[in-house]
């Protein structure tokens, strides 16, 4: 077998991830924030998730793997953005929130978060 051989065969018997977790963590998330004041308790979740990705990818360095972030940031978005829009305010705090999110995590400040 050439080495070209080895990586495809060694790429395709990686095991699928499971993303179960992050799916159910983002769905109540979204519970608690459909009956509060959901700008300031996104905010205060995004930070403490800010946070935990800075040391996650400082702990791990190259074997950092950002998808399930990626995936949770997603799940977050989907769901906060099917509310029914009663003000554009609401919607503005929310994007607000996530960009500021995203800012922190730029690649310059988290190159494996790219």
């Amino acid at each position: 077998m050439n080495p070209l051989e080895i990586f495809l065969s060694d790429c395709f018997w990686l095991p699928a991830m499971s993303f179960i977790a992050i799916d159910i963590y983002a769905k109540l998330v979204f519970s608690i924030l459909k009956g509060s004041n959901k700008s300031f308790l996104l905010s205060k979740i995004l930070a403490v998730t800010i946070r935990l990705i800075l040391k996650d990818a400082e702990e791990k360095k190259a074997s950092f793997n950002p998808r399930p972030y990626f995936r949770l940031f997603i799940n977050l978005l989907l769901d906060l953005g099917s509310l029914e829009p009663v003000t554009d305010g609401a919607n503005l705090q929310i994007l607000i929130a996530f960009a500021n999110t995203f800012h922190a995590l730029q690649p310059l400040k988290v190159p494996a978060f790219s």
